[in-house]
């Protein structure tokens, strides 16, 4: 049966009982209504397969305020906001520092070391971590590095970047630890 006919058979029977029925109340006007061959109004268990609860389906009749849903339906429709952290603009300040300091365009391997040894640099007491953007955020937002490197202006193709084998020693606390 269609849950709008439910919404309807059920508006009916509370018109009937005089105020929003509860289950039982519906029941017995089921079965009230069963013995003097009236068949149009469907039974309660019909009426808690379609709508999951007995609020609920008085909420979607109109009887009674929709009722709050359960914390697992509020679980099952939860969405995961995307919040951006890093504006465009600050991505692209932090590209294009690399490429500075680099003298060249990065690698995903440039960039890591760069943003570690930034981020190793001692600074004052009261003067806050540099705010640069892991490597992650920019393969999340572009969809890959040369993507990234594209939307900052930089030539992304492998042919453009030139390797090296020579970097940075990193920080004491990225730096490998041999046997």
């Amino acid at each position: 049966m269609r849950r709008e006919t439910l919404n309807v058979n059920a508006g009916v029977a509370a018109g009937a009982i005089g105020h929003a029925p509860n289950s039982s109340e519906y029941q017995a006007e089921y079965r009230r209504r069963r013995a003097s061959g009236d068949s149009e109004l469907p039974s309660a268990p019909t009426i808690l397969r379609a709508f999951g609860s007995w609020a609920e389906a008085l909420g979607a009749a109109g009887l009674i305020p929709a009722t709050a849903s359960t914390p697992f339906r509020r679980r099952s429709a939860y969405v995961r906001r995307n919040i951006r952290r890093y504006s465009d603009e600050r991505m692209r300040e932090c590209l294009l520092a690399c490429k500075q300091e680099l003298r060249r365009v990065p690698t995903v391997r440039d960039y890591v070391v760069w943003r570690a040894e930034l981020l190793s640099r001692p600074r004052g007491m009261y003067l806050p971590a540099p705010d640069i953007p892991h490597y992650r955020t920019f393969y999340n937002r572009h969809g890959s590095w040369g993507q990234a490197l594209a939307a900052v202006g930089l030539p992304g193709d492998e042919a453009s970047r030139c390797e090296t084998t020579e970097y940075p020693a990193l920080p004491p606390r990225y730096a490998l630890k041999s046997d």
